[in-house]
């Protein structure tokens, strides 16, 4: 099998991802895991056909934020204006609700919002994160959990406690900055026994199937969930772009979501977090995930890239299906459980390129696998900034139902699916 070609990041700035996760607990609550992207560096050309990341910048500071419903009748206390959180970390914080006159509310209901600024030329809106009930004695659990993210901003919340009919009686915001190194992990840890590949069944029509690739150290370590929605927002963007509704067509769960093997490898998290790592992983990836006409890997794994050649994704086009990897480390590329992101803008660039994007024969191929008009393009390449909102094929002049004889037409491949009816 040929090895992976490598995708460079020149002067990469990717989408900056207001999130953090933030789950509102019961005391026997999971804590939800979630990360954000950050800029990527410089890497090298290589390859024959290299496909090189491009730009995108957002605005520094978001509008403000929306008003809030109405006060009065109950009270949250416990909340600071900030939490510094550092990778890996998650912190506990205990609030109570009182009412007027200082009694325990309790059996009241406490929604945790996220406040999400799309960016240029989208909407801004509130991301409802969960919701917890107070106890006898007024109070609740808010955990903050940062896993992996570097990225420093300071990300707006609410807390909202609502009346019996849900009306707003009283909101706290915080914000949350996350601070500190990426956990390392434990240089004497050693993987022992096999890590085989998943067992796939062939499924009836060509289809993408997303791995996430966990170290043998930490396997409880689970992108599952965040990764389902990262990538149905993905499929929704496609869908968006495509004439009848096509989309990336994935192996899904027997509840219709796409699935997620979760796959434990002979590598530990030192190991993962090391720069040199990445070419053994590749190897393991080639020799252990199925890969067919019918198969289609999109690997997820918490490691660098090559590196020899620095890239924050690469797609391969050289077997019997397209495949594509995503060292989340290098770039800081993580799956948002609330929001768009950095990782949601490179699998929609990758994928893109797995459709068979770009053919040297369209006319504003640029040499590597790129277009260079357009600035919307989600594979524009050039000199200027990348504009969002990004689209599918700016202008259907290059590469996607662009009607041009003797080139192809990423239309025509068989990983979309079916046009709604």
């Amino acid at each position: 099998m040929l090895p992976l070609r490598s995708i460079p990041v020149p002067a990469l700035r990717l989408i900056p991802v207001l999130l953090l996760a933030v789950a509102l607990l019961a005391p026997s609550a999971s804590v939800a895991s979630v990360a954000s992207g950050t800029d990527g560096g410089d890497g090298d050309v290589a390859g024959s056909s290299p496909f090189i990341e491009g730009e995108t910048d957002l605005p520094p500071k978001p509008p403000a934020p929306p008003p809030r419903g109405t006060r009065g009748g109950l009270t949250i206390a416990g909340l600071e204006k900030l939490y510094t959180v550092a990778p890996g970390s998650t912190t506990m914080v205990r609030v109570t609700v009182t009412t007027s006159s200082g009694r325990p509310a309790a059996g009241r209901t406490l929604h945790t919002y996220y406040w999400e600024y799309q960016g240029q030329g989208e909407r801004s809106k509130e991301r409802l994160l969960t919701a917890v009930t107070t106890n006898a004695k007024g109070r609740a659990r808010v955990a903050i959990h940062a896993p992996f993210s570097t990225f420093g901003y300071g990300f707006l919340y609410y807390v909202d406690v609502l009346s019996r009919s849900g009306s707003i009686l009283d909101d706290q915001k915080f914000k949350v900055k996350v601070d500190g190194d990426l956990p390392a992990g434990d240089p004497s840890a050693q993987c022992s026994g096999e890590y085989p590949g998943p067992s796939l069944e062939t499924p009836q029509a060509p289809s993408f199937y997303a791995v996430s690739l966990v170290p043998c150290d930490v396997p409880g370590v689970d992108q599952t969930q965040a990764l389902k929605l990262n990538l149905s927002e993905v499929t929704s963007w496609f869908a968006g772009q495509t004439v009848d509704g096509v989309a990336p067509q994935w192996l899904r769960d027997g509840d219709g979501s796409i699935s997620i093997a979760h796959v434990v490898v002979p590598f530990t998290r030192y190991e993962f977090g090391q720069g040199t790592t990445y070419p053994r992983l590749e190897a393991w990836i080639e020799a252990n995930l199925p890969r067919t006409e019918s198969l289609a890997p999109v690997v997820f794994a918490d490691t660098y890239s090559d590196p020899d050649d620095v890239f924050c994704g690469v797609t391969d086009q050289s077997g019997p299906s397209p495949m594509l990897v995503i060292p989340q480390r290098e770039c800081s590329l993580y799956p948002e459980e609330f929001g768009d992101g950095g990782q949601k803008y490179i699998v929609e660039h990758e994928m893109t390129h797995a459709f068979g994007a770009v053919p040297d024969c369209a006319p504003h191929y640029d040499g590597t696998g790129h277009v260079n008009d357009g600035q919307s393009d989600v594979l524009y390449q050039g000199d200027l900034d990348r504009i969002a909102p990004l689209v599918l094929d700016q202008g259907h002049d290059d590469y996607y139902l662009t009607n041009i004889p003797d080139c192809p037409d990423i239309a025509d491949s068989p990983y979309w699916t079916s046009p709604t009816p």
